[in-house]
């Protein structure tokens, strides 16, 4: 979710939140698109690919509402939401009624949760016995998940992302790795290695439901991390546990397209919250899966 410049309306600021998106390219046609943004990079000042690539959509989509819809954007449209194979001139008739975008979101959502639980007992038996535990995240709205595990090198998480929300019927599967883990949310103006929880007993919270206090914590720390990072393309993303007591805030870097993590793991016994980050994770390994949803 990171925020861009938009207009202003009653004297404040409106946030806007950049998301994934995805597309397929003629090889040819993809070279000469870097080679455009590579050789013109001193000129437009685009800092990474995906800024050159967003303005050049920007522009054809702002032409396109200015010569055909009054100047006006048209009802916006989620991932998955154009019908797959049909002629551009059938897509009117098609439109997807709310009710029926959010059924889609849901089949999405419970795909995605099937497939992390299938392949959930392979990565662990792939586990060194004395590396960290595999953990599982998954996004707020279940449209992404991530499955924390480690590798050779001590104390340094890899990140496995799955995303069903970029395109329809395929899942998006890639892996970073970064630093190891440090105490504290360093990525913070202020840095607190413990946060003091206010649950009056340590069994209060729901299966599936962040625990309030865990609840508060990353609002403070997305409002913190809004702040540090409102003058530049940084998108704010938030994961939690499956049994919501842990939580992980990842901020994505565009220009560099690094992410950094705030990991918090809320303990019911003690009611204090821990914090750790870790940070320089570079992505690679792109590939996709079907998703049958």
């Amino acid at each position: 979710m990171s925020k861009s410049s938009t207009p202003e309306e009653d004297g404040k600021r409106q946030l806007q939140y950049r998301q994934k998106t995805s597309f397929y390219q003629e090889r040819v046609a993809a070279d000469r698109m870097r080679a455009a943004f590579l050789n013109t990079q001193s000129v437009t000042g685009f800092s990474s690919l995906s800024e050159f690539i967003n303005a050049a959509v920007d522009e054809k989509v702002a032409g396109l509402e200015q010569d055909h819809h009054g100047g006006r954007p048209w009802s916006p449209l989620g991932a998955g939401e154009i019908p797959q194979g049909k002629p551009a001139r059938l897509q009117s008739k098609l439109s997807m009624t709310a009710d029926r975008r959010e059924a889609m979101r849901a089949r999405r959502r419970l795909a995605l949760r099937g497939l992390i639980e299938s392949i959930l007992p392979e990565i662990e038996s792939g586990q060194p016995a004395d590396s960290g535990e595999v953990r599982t995240f998954y996004r707020e709205d279940g449209q992404e998940a991530l499955i924390e595990t480690y590798g050779p090198r001590e104390g340094v998480p890899i990140f496995r992302r799955y995303d069903a929300e970029t395109s329809f019927g395929e899942v998006w599967i890639h892996t970073s790795s970064g630093y190891r883990w440090d105490d504290g949310d360093r990525l913070l103006a202020k840095e607190p290695t413990i946060r003091i929880g206010h649950l009056p007993d340590g069994g209060g919270h729901t299966a599936e439901t962040p625990a309030p206090d865990l609840t508060g914590t990353v609002e403070n720390t997305l409002r913190e991390l809004e702040q540090q990072f409102a003058q530049r393309q940084v998108e704010i993303k938030v994961f939690y546990s499956p049994d919501g007591l842990q939580a992980l805030v990842e901020s994505f870097n565009y220009g560099t397209e690094i992410s950094a993590f705030i990991h918090y793991a809320y303990d019911p016994g003690t009611g204090h919250i821990d914090a750790r980050n870790s940070t320089g994770h570079s992505w690679k390994g792109w590939r996709t899966a079907p998703l049958e949803a």
